[in-house]
């Protein structure tokens, strides 16, 4: 029996998450995504990011949560593998993965928080956006799971988001400052002026998006949750959620330029902005 959380995370994927539309995006994807075209280049070198600290080859790749595989950079990182051992609550994602891996992958419904493998069976692991969405009690332990299954000398990569960050923070107040300043403008504009408003247009809208439980914990919480003894290191995966893109990054050059000063940025001060930013690589290595 499913606790709540993890029923609700089920049925939203099972329901919405992994349903498609004519382009064959996923709505979880066009719920969570900036989807403009500026980002495209940012997006695949950040997920190229990812397999820079996976080991290259081995028997089996184990991707914890993997999802229906909804990004093709996510392909590469098991090419050189026997075997990737998909996982996942939804019966929905593994169908779609299978789609796309046939018998390179092995296909699992099961629990992060229970792992059925015994210890030592990974040579690499990867829990892509998962974590988060275990109840918060949970999470500890599935750290400790997701180790207990790697082998001596693998590697396990988990991407997971701060519930907040300073770079966030800072955006949505200069955002609010400058709405606030915006319409009282405004205001005065419609005060002064009898003219016709303009058209209007707005994004496409996907209708009313089911609930989805997460609970990420923050930075001294992961640092605690790590035993002192483990080789463990925080890095950047991306300093900048969709807040900042849709409000920093214009769809032009500008936002091009923008968007590799960021990657810039973060590859030159990884750790730091894997503190600072959103979505941190948390790197674990067995020795």
């Amino acid at each position: 029996m499913l606790r709540n959380e993890k029923a609700i995370v089920r049925a939203f994927y099972e329901t919405f998450g992994w349903s498609t539309d004519a382009a064959g995006t996923y709505n979880d994807t066009a719920a969570f995504v900036d989807l403009r075209p500026v980002l495209s280049s940012y997006y695949h070198d950040t997920q190229v990011r990812v397999g820079r600290f996976l080991k290259h080859c081995g028997q089996y790749f184990f991707d914890a949560g993997s999802g229906p595989l909804s990004q093709p950079e996510y392909l590469p990182y098991s090419a050189d593998y026997a075997y990737r051992v998909c996982m996942d609550l939804s019966v929905r994602a593994l169908g779609e993965a299978r789609r796309k891996l046939g018998t390179h992958g092995l296909y699992v419904v099961g629990d992060l928080a229970n792992l059925p493998f015994r210890e030592g069976t990974f040579d690499a692991v990867l829990a892509s956006h998962v974590l988060y969405h275990l109840p918060e009690d949970e999470q500890a332990g599935a750290i400790h799971e997701l180790y207990r299954t790697l082998k001596s000398g693998g590697t396990c990569v988990v991407i997971y988001i701060w519930p907040g960050s300073l770079i966030t923070r800072m955006i949505e107040r200069s955002t609010r400052a400058l709405l606030s300043l915006t319409d009282v403008l405004s205001r005065r504009s419609r005060a002064a002026s009898d003219a016709a408003p303009g058209d209007r247009s707005s994004d496409l809208s996907l209708g009313p998006v089911p609930p989805l439980y997460f609970h990420p914990h923050d930075y001294e919480w992961i640092r605690h949750a790590l035993p002192a003894h483990w080789k463990a290191d925080v890095r950047v995966w991306r300093s900048v959620d969709i807040v900042v893109t849709r409000t920093l990054i214009p769809d032009n050059i500008l936002g091009t330029v923008l968007l590799r000063i960021i990657y810039w940025l973060e590859e030159a001060f990884p750790r730091a902005l894997g503190r600072l930013g959103r979505y941190p690589i948390i790197v674990i290595q067995k020795g």
